[in-house]
């Protein structure tokens, strides 16, 4: 997993953008990382199989546990990258299926059903890094922590406020805004970052900035007081009246919705299975829609 840290790019924007790729899966391992004491120190909680597999030379990457079709599950990665280096076992260490790693995610066709309905419990155990890794991970966790000191609202995010011209928050923040490659070919929409506000991808439609969008929640900070990976039912029981609405076309994705007063302004929360997992705020209606640019 971490042979791709180091990336050359030969454009700027290109870069960046793989770069902000690898900070949110590389932060959400080290996160993992960091709980790795606290779950080997657990160890006699799990199956002897699963202590075994820990205690020997095996080459792992990692172990985790799921809730999936109603019985406890166990998902296994070795270090290396060849077929089935994911298999799926049962509590009795027996294999169930394999799923294979690519640029789009987890294939599940080997263990239909697992992407959308497998229910993560906890890390069990995670390769630890090199001190070179561990080094790189750390300096990645301080900036997402700076990152959480800035609120979003229906308002704004930080400096970037809603209905403004992007050439004016700009100016404001002193930074040029870069281009999304591949998202947006004209100034009808597009989207943007800056380098200031890494943890959020601004929506901007004729030149006007009309929502960010924080798929890397676990950064950000909203003004609710609600927090990545909340169960739905404790938002609900906090905010009573929040609306919840299914995805179009997929119902197994919900949008948890906080309209402001006057209905102009959002902020809405993605729920998927059961949990927030990121979070747009803007103006009504360009924050009602969850699609990209065309």
């Amino acid at each position: 997993m971490f042979d791709r840290i180091d990336v050359e790019c030969s454009v700027t924007s290109e870069c960046d953008m793989r770069l902000r790729f690898e900070f949110v899966i590389l932060v959400s391992v080290f996160s993992l990382f960091l709980a790795n004491e606290r779950s080997i120190s657990a160890e006699s909680e799990h199956p002897s199989w699963v202590q075994a597999r820990i205690k020997s030379k095996e080459p792992l990457e990692g172990i985790e546990k799921y809730r999936f079709k109603q019985s406890t599950v166990y998902l296994v990665q070795t270090v290396c990258c060849d077929h089935g280096n994911r298999q799926l076992f049962d509590e009795n260490g027996k294999l169930i299926c394999e799923l294979e790693e690519g640029f789009t995610g987890l294939d599940d066709s080997k263990c239909p059903g697992f992407n959308e309905d497998g229910e993560w419990i906890e890390s069990i155990y995670d390769r630890p890094p090199t001190p070179e890794q561990a080094e790189f991970l750390a300096k990645l966790e301080k900036e997402k922590q700076a990152a959480r000191k800035i609120i979003l609202t229906d308002e704004s995010y930080g400096a970037i406020k809603f209905g403004h011209k992007l050439s004016d928050i700009e100016k404001s923040i002193g930074q040029k805004a870069w281009r999304h490659p591949f998202e947006g070919y004209n100034d009808l929409c597009r989207y943007v970052s800056f380098k200031k506000y890494s943890a959020v991808s601004i929506r901007v439609e004729k030149g006007i900035v009309t929502q960010v969008d924080a798929s890397d929640f676990d950064s950000v900070t909203t003004s609710l007081g609600i927090g990545y990976d909340m169960l739905l039912t404790d938002v609900q029981a906090k905010f009573p009246s929040v609306r919840v609405v299914p995805d179009e076309q997929n119902k197994k994705v919900r949008y948890a919705i906080f309209e402001s007063k006057d209905r102009r302004k959002a902020i809405v929360f993605t729920v998927r299975k059961g949990r927030l997992s990121s979070v747009r705020a803007g103006l009504w209606p360009s924050v009602e829609r969850s699609a990209r640019c065309p």
